[in-house]
């Protein structure tokens, strides 16, 4: 009988090691890098990021110190480099792209953004309707 438990356990320990052999390479080997940055290295871009942040504020009219930026990438699509940079003020959020040869701006946008002022009014009325 102690034979069998033995044999048994050892089985055991044998699948754990196994198992836990297969879950730390899977998550090494198809781990998904979506969010990991790549760095573009020996690039001769002609605009630096800071020029291409005075663009952006010089554009958009916001100024710099009420923005908060929270992206900023060099990418590369058919043999050209442009900037990808997003910030956001108090009310909008702003997306940028900037040829980093010539400083153009080929592509921008800004959208409302939701303050915490005014879903904290939205919730009040909400509850003030449903009388809770």
């Amino acid at each position: 009988m102690k034979r069998k438990w033995r044999k048994i356990k050892m089985k055991i320990g044998f699948l754990k090691i196994i198992l836990a052999g297969i879950i730390f390479f899977s998550g090494t080997v198809f781990s998904d890098n979506k969010g990991a940055g790549v760095k573009i290295s020996n690039t001769n871009v002609k605009i630096t990021t800071e020029k291409a942040k005075q663009i952006i504020f010089s554009h958009s009219g916001v100024l710099r110190k009420e923005a908060k930026i929270t992206k900023i990438m060099l990418n590369r699509e058919n043999r050209k480099y442009f900037y990808i940079i997003e910030f956001f003020t108090k009310n909008k959020k702003y997306s940028y792209e900037i040829d980093a040869d010539t400083g153009y701006i080929l592509k921008y946008a800004n959208k409302n953004r939701k303050s915490a002022e005014n879903r904290r009014v939205f919730k009040g009325l909400f509850k003030e309707i449903l009388g809770l």
